[in-house]
This record gives structure tokens, C-alpha cells and sequence, in this order.
């Protein structure tokens, strides 16, 4: 499922019985290709991640019927100021 308030997007998973076991910062990787671990670990480090309401750790394994909650947000731009 996906919700969009326009400035952030969340999308959520349910873990089934082919994904118990599996590492939460790889799972993330895998069924969103276009996010680095690296990066899936400093999202579920800031907050960004749930599992079942709570903030897990990046190394979590996953329990059929577990729900991940992962709120995108959208980029930051960085601007250059003139010294």
C-alpha cells in the first residue's frame, strides 16, 4: 500500500511465511532496488522505518506478519551561498 501526502510517501509490506528469517536493512534493498543499504540503514536510523508501529534495529529479522512501514521523503536540493 502506498499513501502520499505530497511532500512524503509511505509505503508498507507484510512479511509472509518466503520472507521469515530475512535481515530487514536486506529485505528493504531487495524490494526496493533504487535504495542502497547503506542508505535503507540511515533511513531506519532516523525514524523512517517501522516494524509493527516501532523503531527497529537495521539488523532486525523479519516474523511472518510483520508490517514495515518505509516513509520516502523527498530530496533534499542543496543550494550554494555566495561567502
Amino acid at each position: 500500500m502506498v499513501i502520499s501526502n505530497g511532500q512524503s510517501k509511505k509505503i508498507s509490506f507484510t512479511i509472509d511465511k518466503s520472507q521469515i528469517g530475512q535481515r530487514l536493512d536486506i529485505y528493504l534493498t531487495q524490494v526496493e532496488p533504487t535504495i542502497s543499504r547503506s542508505h535503507v540503514k540511515c533511513v531506519i536510523e532516523e525514524g523512517d522505518v517501522l516494524v509493527n508501529g516501532k523503531v527497529p534495529k537495521v539488523s532486525q529479522h523479519l516474523k511472518e506478519g510483520d508490517v514495515i512501514v518505509l516513509t520516502k521523503r523527498p530530496p533534499i536540493e542543496a543550494s550554494a551561498v555566495a561567502q
